[in-house]
């Protein structure tokens, strides 16, 4: 996944948020963002570890 288009996010959301993340995250996801996000959106039981400052927060927070 090559943007935040790409993560399967709801177009709404996207919409209203894409150039709030373009802003500041340059529309790229982490590593962790790629592997959370979808898996969220799958409503699948997940867990994170990574190091700060990897966008652990916005994997687990954008899907909601």
């Amino acid at each position: 996944m090559a943007s935040f288009r790409d993560t399967g996010l709801s177009a709404e959301f996207l919409s209203d948020t894409h150039s709030a993340l373009v802003d500041y995250f340059d529309d790229t996801p982490t590593d962790i963002q790629r592997a959370a996000i979808p898996r969220m959106l799958a409503r699948e039981n997940i867990i994170l570890g990574s190091e700060t400052g990897s966008g652990k927060t916005l994997a687990y927070t954008l899907p909601l």
